[in-house]
Protein backbone atom coordinates (compact mmCIF):
# COMPACT_ATOMS: atom_id res chain seq x y z
CA UNK A 1 0.00 0.00 0.00
CA UNK A 2 1.50 3.60 -0.97
CA UNK A 3 1.99 5.91 2.24
CA UNK A 4 0.50 9.31 1.59
CA UNK A 5 2.03 12.07 3.88
CA UNK A 6 -0.20 14.59 6.32
CA UNK A 7 -0.03 16.94 3.85
CA UNK A 8 -1.87 14.95 1.40
CA UNK A 9 1.41 14.13 -0.77
CA UNK A 10 3.41 10.70 -1.05
CA UNK A 11 6.44 10.44 1.04
CA UNK A 12 9.86 11.17 -0.39
CA UNK A 13 11.09 7.96 -0.62
CA UNK A 14 7.48 6.66 -2.09
CA UNK A 15 8.13 9.14 -4.55
CA UNK A 16 11.58 8.21 -5.94
CA UNK A 17 10.37 4.99 -6.59
CA UNK A 18 7.89 5.90 -8.82
CA UNK A 19 7.50 7.63 -12.07
CA UNK A 20 6.99 11.56 -11.42
CA UNK A 21 4.29 11.14 -14.18
CA UNK A 22 2.07 8.39 -11.84
CA UNK A 23 2.60 11.14 -8.70
CA UNK A 24 -0.51 12.66 -8.07
CA UNK A 25 0.01 15.70 -5.10
CA UNK A 26 -3.27 17.10 -4.43
CA UNK A 27 -2.10 19.76 -1.93
CA UNK A 28 -0.34 21.18 -5.62
CA UNK A 29 -3.14 21.29 -7.18
CA UNK A 30 -5.53 24.31 -7.81
CA UNK A 31 -7.21 23.76 -4.67
CA UNK A 32 -3.75 24.53 -3.02
CA UNK A 33 -2.96 27.14 -5.27
CA UNK A 34 -6.66 28.88 -4.88
CA UNK A 35 -5.95 28.16 -1.46
CA UNK A 36 -4.88 31.87 -0.50
CA UNK A 37 -8.05 32.94 -2.30
CA UNK A 38 -11.95 32.42 -1.48
CA UNK A 39 -14.31 31.04 -4.45
CA UNK A 40 -17.14 32.78 -6.10
CA UNK A 41 -16.37 36.26 -5.07
CA UNK A 42 -19.25 38.67 -5.82
CA UNK A 43 -19.87 42.15 -6.29
CA UNK A 44 -22.31 42.21 -2.94
CA UNK A 45 -19.71 40.61 -1.17
CA UNK A 46 -17.46 43.53 -0.99
CA UNK A 47 -20.05 44.77 1.32
CA UNK A 48 -20.60 48.47 -0.86
CA UNK A 49 -23.72 48.28 -1.42
CA UNK A 50 -25.19 47.61 1.90
CA UNK A 51 -27.57 50.08 3.05
CA UNK A 52 -25.56 51.42 5.31
CA UNK A 53 -21.71 52.74 3.26
CA UNK A 54 -25.23 53.87 1.29
CA UNK A 55 -26.13 55.93 3.89
CA UNK A 56 -22.78 57.04 5.21
CA UNK A 57 -21.80 58.57 2.31
CA UNK A 58 -24.60 60.17 1.34
CA UNK A 59 -24.62 61.63 4.70
CA UNK A 60 -20.57 62.39 4.35
CA UNK A 61 -21.92 64.14 0.64
CA UNK A 62 -24.22 66.62 2.44
CA UNK A 63 -22.01 67.53 5.49
CA UNK A 64 -19.32 68.14 3.47
CA UNK A 65 -21.31 70.43 0.88
CA UNK A 66 -22.88 72.29 3.94
CA UNK A 67 -19.90 73.14 5.42
CA UNK A 68 -18.31 74.52 2.25
CA UNK A 69 -20.59 76.31 1.09
CA UNK A 70 -21.88 77.89 4.49
CA UNK A 71 -17.94 78.45 5.02
CA UNK A 72 -16.24 79.02 2.04
CA UNK A 73 -13.04 80.75 3.40
CA UNK A 74 -11.96 77.22 4.95
CA UNK A 75 -10.39 76.51 2.20
CA UNK A 76 -8.03 79.52 2.13
CA UNK A 77 -7.62 79.34 5.94
CA UNK A 78 -6.05 75.61 5.68
CA UNK A 79 -4.30 76.88 2.50
CA UNK A 80 -2.78 79.71 4.06
CA UNK A 81 -0.96 77.37 6.45
CA UNK A 82 1.05 76.22 3.94
CA UNK A 83 2.19 79.61 2.16
CA UNK A 84 4.92 82.11 2.95
CA UNK A 85 5.61 84.22 0.38
CA UNK A 86 4.79 80.94 -1.89
CA UNK A 87 3.73 77.35 -1.15
CA UNK A 88 7.07 76.47 0.61
CA UNK A 89 6.42 72.73 0.28
CA UNK A 90 6.62 72.58 -3.69
CA UNK A 91 9.38 74.14 -3.32
CA UNK A 92 11.38 70.71 -1.73
CA UNK A 93 12.58 68.10 -4.55
CA UNK A 94 11.56 65.79 -2.02
CA UNK A 95 7.74 66.55 -2.53
CA UNK A 96 7.49 66.27 -5.94
CA UNK A 97 9.59 62.48 -5.45
CA UNK A 98 7.15 61.23 -2.88
CA UNK A 99 4.16 62.39 -4.99
CA UNK A 100 5.63 60.18 -8.16
CA UNK A 101 6.65 57.51 -5.95
CA UNK A 102 3.05 57.41 -4.29
CA UNK A 103 1.42 57.40 -7.64
CA UNK A 104 3.29 54.72 -8.99
CA UNK A 105 2.22 52.65 -6.34
CA UNK A 106 -1.16 53.65 -6.73
CA UNK A 107 -1.78 52.89 -10.39
CA UNK A 108 -1.02 49.15 -9.35
CA UNK A 109 -4.42 47.80 -8.97
CA UNK A 110 -5.38 49.16 -12.22
CA UNK A 111 -2.11 47.81 -13.84
CA UNK A 112 -3.20 44.29 -12.43
CA UNK A 113 -6.47 44.51 -13.26
CA UNK A 114 -5.75 44.67 -16.90
CA UNK A 115 -2.95 41.93 -16.75
CA UNK A 116 -6.37 40.37 -15.64
CA UNK A 117 -8.12 41.04 -18.40
CA UNK A 118 -5.42 39.45 -20.72
CA UNK A 119 -5.13 36.06 -18.79
CA UNK A 120 -8.20 35.85 -18.69
CA UNK A 121 -8.84 34.76 -22.33
CA UNK A 122 -6.35 31.54 -21.40
CA UNK A 123 -6.87 30.45 -17.96
CA UNK A 124 -9.94 31.29 -15.64
CA UNK A 125 -9.90 33.36 -12.32
CA UNK A 126 -6.50 34.72 -13.26
CA UNK A 127 -4.31 35.66 -10.17
CA UNK A 128 -7.34 34.24 -8.25
CA UNK A 129 -9.62 36.65 -8.79
CA UNK A 130 -13.50 36.63 -9.98
CA UNK A 131 -14.26 38.28 -13.25
CA UNK A 132 -15.95 40.90 -11.58
CA UNK A 133 -13.20 41.93 -9.49
CA UNK A 134 -11.32 42.97 -12.09
CA UNK A 135 -14.00 44.63 -14.41
CA UNK A 136 -15.26 46.80 -11.41
CA UNK A 137 -11.72 47.94 -11.43
CA UNK A 138 -10.97 48.72 -14.62
CA UNK A 139 -14.83 50.49 -14.65
CA UNK A 140 -14.18 52.45 -11.70
CA UNK A 141 -11.16 54.37 -12.85
CA UNK A 142 -12.69 54.87 -16.32
CA UNK A 143 -16.16 56.01 -15.23
CA UNK A 144 -14.21 57.88 -11.98
CA UNK A 145 -10.88 59.87 -12.46
CA UNK A 146 -11.32 59.64 -16.24
CA UNK A 147 -14.89 60.92 -17.29
CA UNK A 148 -16.25 62.00 -13.99
CA UNK A 149 -13.34 64.07 -12.84
CA UNK A 150 -10.85 64.73 -15.83
CA UNK A 151 -13.21 64.68 -18.85
CA UNK A 152 -16.23 66.72 -16.93
CA UNK A 153 -15.73 68.25 -14.00
CA UNK A 154 -11.81 69.76 -14.40
CA UNK A 155 -12.47 70.79 -18.05
CA UNK A 156 -15.70 72.87 -17.42
CA UNK A 157 -16.22 74.22 -13.61
CA UNK A 158 -13.30 76.30 -13.87
CA UNK A 159 -11.84 77.01 -10.23
CA UNK A 160 -8.91 78.30 -10.12
CA UNK A 161 -6.21 76.42 -8.35
CA UNK A 162 -5.10 78.43 -5.04
CA UNK A 163 -1.55 79.20 -6.18
CA UNK A 164 -3.04 80.73 -9.60
CA UNK A 165 -5.62 83.20 -6.96
CA UNK A 166 -5.41 86.60 -5.93
CA UNK A 167 -4.39 85.78 -2.15
CA UNK A 168 -2.10 83.61 -2.21
CA UNK A 169 0.43 85.78 -5.24
CA UNK A 170 -2.16 84.93 -8.65
CA UNK A 171 -4.30 87.27 -10.28
CA UNK A 172 -7.50 84.88 -10.46
CA UNK A 173 -10.24 85.00 -7.93
CA UNK A 174 -11.13 82.92 -5.27
CA UNK A 175 -14.71 80.89 -5.68
CA UNK A 176 -16.49 78.63 -3.42
CA UNK A 177 -15.96 75.33 -4.21
CA UNK A 178 -20.02 74.19 -5.46
CA UNK A 179 -19.70 77.48 -7.86
CA UNK A 180 -19.12 77.23 -11.29
CA UNK A 181 -17.08 79.60 -12.33
CA UNK A 182 -14.84 81.24 -15.66
CA UNK A 183 -11.72 81.86 -13.26
CA UNK A 184 -9.83 79.11 -14.87
CA UNK A 185 -9.69 77.79 -18.35
CA UNK A 186 -8.21 74.22 -18.61
CA UNK A 187 -7.00 71.60 -15.85
CA UNK A 188 -8.43 73.71 -12.92
CA UNK A 189 -8.68 72.99 -9.26
CA UNK A 190 -12.05 70.90 -8.93
CA UNK A 191 -11.20 68.26 -7.95
CA UNK A 192 -8.36 66.96 -7.51
CA UNK A 193 -7.56 64.17 -9.72
CA UNK A 194 -4.99 62.36 -8.50
CA UNK A 195 -6.64 62.36 -5.60
CA UNK A 196 -9.67 60.79 -7.38
CA UNK A 197 -6.96 58.21 -9.11
CA UNK A 198 -5.75 57.39 -5.78
CA UNK A 199 -9.33 57.09 -4.08
CA UNK A 200 -10.29 54.55 -6.94
CA UNK A 201 -6.93 52.74 -6.24
CA UNK A 202 -7.91 52.52 -2.89
CA UNK A 203 -11.45 51.19 -3.68
CA UNK A 204 -9.75 48.65 -5.94
CA UNK A 205 -7.55 47.42 -3.08
CA UNK A 206 -10.42 46.56 -0.60
CA UNK A 207 -12.22 45.06 -3.69
CA UNK A 208 -9.45 43.09 -4.69
CA UNK A 209 -8.52 41.69 -0.95
CA UNK A 210 -12.28 41.13 -0.36
CA UNK A 211 -11.22 37.20 -1.11
CA UNK A 212 -7.97 36.69 0.73
CA UNK A 213 -8.03 34.30 3.11
CA UNK A 214 -5.21 35.91 5.47
CA UNK A 215 -6.35 38.63 7.53
CA UNK A 216 -3.22 40.21 7.74
CA UNK A 217 -2.65 40.37 4.13
CA UNK A 218 -5.97 41.81 3.69
CA UNK A 219 -5.50 44.23 6.45
CA UNK A 220 -1.95 45.52 5.66
CA UNK A 221 -3.11 46.00 2.25
CA UNK A 222 -5.78 47.91 2.82
CA UNK A 223 -4.45 50.24 5.50
CA UNK A 224 -1.21 50.76 2.73
CA UNK A 225 -3.75 52.07 0.33
CA UNK A 226 -5.34 53.93 3.19
CA UNK A 227 -2.38 55.86 4.39
CA UNK A 228 -1.18 56.66 0.46
CA UNK A 229 -5.11 58.37 0.01
CA UNK A 230 -4.45 60.43 2.91
CA UNK A 231 -0.61 61.27 1.74
CA UNK A 232 -1.89 62.30 -2.26
CA UNK A 233 -4.60 64.54 -0.61
CA UNK A 234 -2.66 66.30 1.98
CA UNK A 235 0.64 66.87 -0.20
CA UNK A 236 -1.48 68.51 -3.05
CA UNK A 237 -2.72 70.76 -0.77
CA UNK A 238 0.39 71.54 1.01
CA UNK A 239 1.58 72.47 -2.48
CA UNK A 240 -0.97 74.65 -3.34
CA UNK A 241 -2.24 72.98 -6.34
CA UNK A 242 -5.46 72.43 -4.87
CA UNK A 243 -8.24 73.20 -1.58
CA UNK A 244 -9.40 70.53 1.14
CA UNK A 245 -12.45 70.96 -0.90
CA UNK A 246 -10.80 69.80 -4.23
CA UNK A 247 -9.60 66.71 -2.78
CA UNK A 248 -12.54 65.92 -0.14
CA UNK A 249 -14.76 65.91 -3.09
CA UNK A 250 -12.67 64.15 -5.11
CA UNK A 251 -13.36 61.22 -2.62
CA UNK A 252 -16.37 61.68 -2.18
CA UNK A 253 -17.47 61.56 -5.91
CA UNK A 254 -14.99 58.73 -6.95
CA UNK A 255 -17.02 56.65 -4.03
CA UNK A 256 -19.93 57.46 -5.60
CA UNK A 257 -18.97 56.15 -8.80
CA UNK A 258 -17.79 52.83 -6.78
CA UNK A 259 -21.57 52.90 -5.17
CA UNK A 260 -23.10 53.52 -9.07
CA UNK A 261 -20.90 50.58 -10.17
CA UNK A 262 -21.32 48.39 -7.46
CA UNK A 263 -25.18 48.40 -8.35
CA UNK A 264 -24.70 48.16 -11.89
CA UNK A 265 -22.75 44.74 -11.96
CA UNK A 266 -25.04 43.54 -8.44
CA UNK A 267 -27.47 43.71 -11.02
CA UNK A 268 -25.99 41.70 -13.81
CA UNK A 269 -24.72 38.47 -11.42
CA UNK A 270 -27.38 36.51 -10.92
CA UNK A 271 -27.41 35.62 -14.51
CA UNK A 272 -23.39 35.46 -14.25
CA UNK A 273 -23.95 33.04 -11.63
CA UNK A 274 -26.24 30.47 -13.55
Amino acid sequence: MVEVAANGCLDPETMANMSIASVKCPSIGKNAIMRWMKANVTIQSTGLGSNTVWKCWLFALIACSLLFVISPRVDLTLSNVFYNNGFFVSQWSSAEICRQSLLGVAILPCVLALTAIGASFVRSRPFGFSPVQYKFVILLYILGPGILVNGFLKRFWGRARPEAIAEFGGSAEFTPALRITDQCISNCSFVSAETSAVTASTISVFVLTVGFTDFRWRFALRSLSMLILLAIAVLRVMVGKHFVSDVVFAVLLTFGCALFLTFILSLAEPADNQ
